[in-house]
């Protein structure tokens, strides 16, 4: 198969992609996140376009919208914002860290292999339109581009990377790099599909060799 990447209007080729910002937050409607934490929200199609249209005249080509399932992710948005600008979105599935969700949170009930059906439906059938806020489920003709990574209720669902996608772990400065692959990987998660694309650095971060990708070691060394 070739290799493409999953924008929230259709495939493209890698070469297509051009200059891409890997961890950006376009659109965080009303959520358990906005609840908590108010600034968080960014619900404004019309300043999501304004922003894009410039970073795409300033030369940028893509962005990866970090807001995962239920915590504020709205990809009729994301495509309205990626039409208007033209700079392509990338949308992820999975969860984010528990504090965005509320303690009767579908998360903390269901178990790995169903959130995994959950997860896989968004790569092969298209995301939610009602982001799994409820009972009914209809899915976009968006896909999403990547699996977040989320905390220990769950090691990271390994079949949406065996389908192809890529890992978007959230690493805290109490979870570095080498703890997440060790926890997760290599039987939950092939390192060759994380992708590093925040990581909260500080002076005790060990990484072995081997444990990222070659890539992501040079950018860590080089800090």
């Amino acid at each position: 198969m070739s290799e493409i990447i999953r924008t929230v209007l259709g495939d493209i080729a890698p070469q297509d992609l051009g200059c891409c910002y890997a961890h950006e937050h376009i659109i965080i409607d009303a959520s358990v996140a906005t609840l908590r934490y108010p600034d968080f929200q960014l619900h404004s199609v019309g300043n999501g376009v304004a922003e894009l249209s410039q970073f795409y005249a300033d030369g940028g080509r893509a962005m990866v919208d970090s807001m995962p399932c239920d915590a504020g992710r709205n990809v009729l948005k994301l495509a309205q914002i990626s039409q208007q600008s033209k700079v392509h979105i990338l949308c992820p599935t999975g969860l984010h860290l528990a504090k965005y969700y509320d303690d009767g949170h579908w998360s903390h009930h269901y178990s790995a292999e169903q959130m995994a059906e959950l997860f896989i439906a968004d790569i092969t059938q298209g995301i939610d339109r009602y982001d799994y806020s409820g009972p009914c489920v209809d899915r976009s003709l968006a896909g999403h581009g990547l699996l977040s990574g989320h905390d220990a209720r769950h090691p990271c669902v390994p079949d949406p990377v065996d389908r192809g996608g890529r890992c978007q772990p959230r690493l805290s400065l109490s979870e570095p790099a080498e703890t997440f692959l060790l926890a997760r990987g290599p039987e939950h998660v092939d390192p060759r599909a994380v992708l590093c694309l925040r990581l909260a650095l500080h002076k005790t971060l060990r990484v072995e060799p081997g444990a990222l990708p070659p890539r992501a070691m040079r950018q860590i060394q080089a800090l």
